[in-house]
């Protein structure tokens, strides 16, 4: 990520949040995380989805944006959310994917892409809290009012009682790379020397100096090598 020194960023304020109100949220995101070897929803998955269903049926948001490509294993975390939400009673056409993501802060600027593609300004971002908190955090460092929701767990392990399992496809094993490959692949092709640091680096550094530098949200890379053909989603051309 490309870095420019403003001096002290002036943040957006965050959009208000109305639950049960006429004035909803644009669209929430919803970071995955993997599933389980054979396709079925991992339970960091369905706490995900089940917090972004009590989210809709209080009316904090219009949609949602799931994000998160097939990182650890051969399913698409994007559609795996997508596949539990829409189980839990989501609306189906409410839910928008991006399927690039590999990590946190690209799970917030690509969906940022998908956000702006459909004119969606007002933004959440929903998950456990600190993820949800530090995706906040990145949004609004790039200038998009957001604001977190993070997940009440009491409240949604009663919401996942009783709900009937479900298992996602996989991506074609011909067409599926492990992480490391795949962002090899990348680097090389985006003309980068050097791999993306540890995470606990990025996102440690992003908020040590968050206060005194604007962070470039990362670039969408282009087609990916892990997904082809209708399952390659990550923004709607204008």
């Amino acid at each position: 990520m490309g870095l420019v020194v403003v001096g002290c960023v002036k943040k957006p304020p965050d959009p208000a949040l109305v639950r049960n109100g006429p004035d909803p949220l644009d669209a929430v995101i919803v970071p995955g995380c993997p599933t389980h070897d054979d396709g079925r929803l991992s339970g960091c998955l369905w706490q995900r989805a089940g917090w972004a269903t009590l989210l809709w049926e209080e009316g904090a948001t219009r949609a949602f944006i799931t994000s998160g490509s097939a990182v650890q294993n051969r399913y698409i975390e994007a559609e795996a959310l997508k596949a539990g939400m829409v189980s839990l009673g989501v609306p189906e056409d409410v839910i928008h994917l991006e399927t690039q993501a590999l990590h946190t802060d690209q799970n917030a600027a690509y969906a940022l892409r998908v956000a702006q593609a459909l004119g969606f300004e007002r933004l959440g971002t929903a998950s456990h809290g600190g993820q949800a908190a530090g995706m906040r955090a990145m949004l609004r460092g790039w200038g998009t009012p957001a604001v977190a929701l993070r997940m009440d767990v009491d409240r949604t392990m009663a919401r996942l009682q009783g709900h009937a399992d479900v298992r996602v496809e996989p991506v074609a094993a011909e067409d599926w790379l492990p992480m490391r490959q795949r962002e090899r692949i990348l680097r090389k092709r985006n003309g980068k020397l050097f791999k993306r640091p540890n995470s606990f680096f990025v996102y440690g550094w992003g908020a040590l100096v968050g206060n005194l530098v604007r962070l470039k949200p990362p670039e969408p890379p282009g087609p990916e090598p892990t997904l082809s053909g209708e399952r390659y989603r990550i923004y709607l051309e204008p």
